[in-house]
């Protein structure tokens, strides 16, 4: 049975509610955000109690699982998950899609962190001397020494034209469950990781959440950033980030139709795929059906759009223009300062990329595309000049790809990358911060990590280079080339 938005705090004294100044009203919990606590409990209770049956399992088989999944029902896989030995079983593995928390849609849980996973019961109970929950202590403490190290005054000038008042500007931390486990996570001192899983919550009524995957946001944000420097004046091209967002929407959206509708036809109800192209099926379900047809056509206006054969042509001419061009496979090394901030301690780390490394990252772009949208590979055969795409040897490339960003995700640590404030509602800030070095300082570090005279604990946990190809194996873990050239202790 629901508890009421009160009672949701019981045994606790109900805290005060956040400040909601500058969010916008379209915030799920904006009405009352003690409903984001309600949800929460209602779903990390639940999963506590699935857990427990999986312990009720070891002791009846005298058996101990390696990893336990945890997944919604309505999660669709729209192509072959990685496999478990990608992964290493030192932190939690989540998808990407949330920036100011955790995502909870789904989890990949090593056997030896999942009873504290697990274990969410500490995270609703009451802090012993106020008495209010550990979840908002957790919240309090992170977001009040965070705020003392910035200049509030600066970034709130900076919003003082689009908002009236900058009072959101507080530190608060996102009332909503991707924030609770986040807390959780904080308050048994569990890391995690993101993943660009091609996974997308898929409703019963049809309707995919295809529209917000957000794949390989951050390793994009670095080549693309890297591509700017030396093509200031085309900016019009489609980035690493948008071209392989459209890849994996449009995998997903042809395995899982965007709009299935119910004509419910007297007692019977009728579910009707309906296709983004076949706008006569469309006409004729919105003459039949109870539903708003404004809202499918606009749903089915962007599919389409992504996965128009003209889109697709588009997208393809850029990929190969791109790794034509000499920037990829000439051009000096480039190095990114990302801020970051572990434990309220913000600092930044470098993360180096050799040119070889960038032009093997857009070939594992251009074979993800073709990979995961089929109906590219086909336009590129009829066409003579896109041709060179078909002719580029895929071979481990998709997998370098995930490789790679595994490798960033490591070396950067997603628990301090993660932005939990109602800042990020209002500016859309993804928690990290990406700033261009000199070609100077990034030759010079890249020299430093090839100097033999120097022994491999002069870099230390801040600088990291992303690991090339030709060094990459699938067999070796991410933690492997995360140690080779930093200090023992990281």
């Amino acid at each position: 049975e629901k508890e009421d938005s009160v009672s949701c705090f019981s045994p606790c004294t109900k805290p005060e509610l956040p400040k909601l100044n500058g969010v916008q009203s379209t915030f799920k919990f904006y009405q009352d955000p003690s409903q984001a606590i309600q949800a929460a409990r209602e779903q990390y209770i639940k999963i506590a109690a699935g857990f427990r049956l999986v312990l009720e399992e070891e002791l009846r088989y005298n058996f101990r699982y390696d990893w336990i999944i945890r997944a919604r029902f309505d999660v669709g896989w729209y192509n072959r998950p990685p496999s478990l030995l990608r992964f290493s079983n030192d932190r939690i593995h989540l998808p990407s899609q949330t920036w100011n928390g955790a995502n909870d849609q789904f989890a990949l849980v090593p056997r030896h962190l999942a009873n504290k996973f697990f274990a969410f019961d500490q995270i609703f109970s009451c802090h012993n001397k106020t008495n209010l929950p550990l979840w908002w202590h957790t919240f309090h403490n992170w977001s009040e020494e965070w705020y003392k190290q910035q200049d509030r005054d600066d970034s709130c000038s900076s919003h003082s034209q689009e908002y009236d008042n900058c009072e959101y500007s507080n530190g608060e931390v996102v009332w909503q469950p991707e924030s609770i486990l986040w807390a959780h996570l904080r308050l048994h001192g569990l890391r995690f990781a993101r993943h660009s899983l091609p996974a997308a919550v898929v409703r019963q009524n049809g309707e995919s959440r295809c529209l917000e995957l957000a794949p390989h946001v951050l390793l994009g944000t670095l080549v693309d950033a890297a591509y700017q420097e030396d093509n200031t004046k085309n900016t019009t091209l489609s980035s690493f980030q948008s071209l392989a967002k459209t890849a994996h929407v449009a995998a997903c959206a042809k395995r899982f139709p965007c709009c299935r509708i119910d004509l419910n036809t007297g007692n019977k109800h009728v579910f009707f795929d309906v296709p983004p192209h076949d706008g006569q099926a469309l006409e004729i379900a919105c003459t039949f059906g109870n539903f708003n047809c404004r809202d499918l056509k606009s749903q089915l206006r962007i599919h389409s759009v992504l996965i128009d054969d003209s889109s697709v042509l588009q997208d393809l001419e850029v990929l190969l223009q791109r790794r034509e061009t000499t920037y990829l496979r000439t051009r000096p090394p480039v190095a990114f300062s990302v801020e970051t901030a572990y434990d309220t301690q913000i600092s930044a780390k470098v993360v180096l990329i050799e040119s070889a490394t960038l032009a093997d990252l857009w070939d594992a772009l251009i074979c993800t595309y073709m990979h995961f949208w089929p109906r590219a590979e086909a336009l590129a055969a009829k066409d003579s000049q896109l041709t060179p795409l078909l002719d580029l040897d895929c071979t481990g490339l998709s997998n370098y790809l995930l490789a790679s960003e595994r490798w960033l995700h490591d070396f950067l640590d997603d628990y301090s990358l993660t932005w939990p404030p109602y800042d990020s509602l209002i500016t859309g800030h993804l928690g990290w911060k990406v700033r261009s070095l000199s070609s100077r300082k990034a030759s010079a570090l890249l020299a430093d990590y090839h100097d033999a005279n120097r022994p491999p604990t002069s870099w230390n946990n801040t600088t990291g280079l992303i690991p090339l190809r030709s060094t990459w194996s699938s067999d070796i873990p991410v933690s492997t080339f995360l140690g080779a050239r930093r200090a023992t202790s990281s």
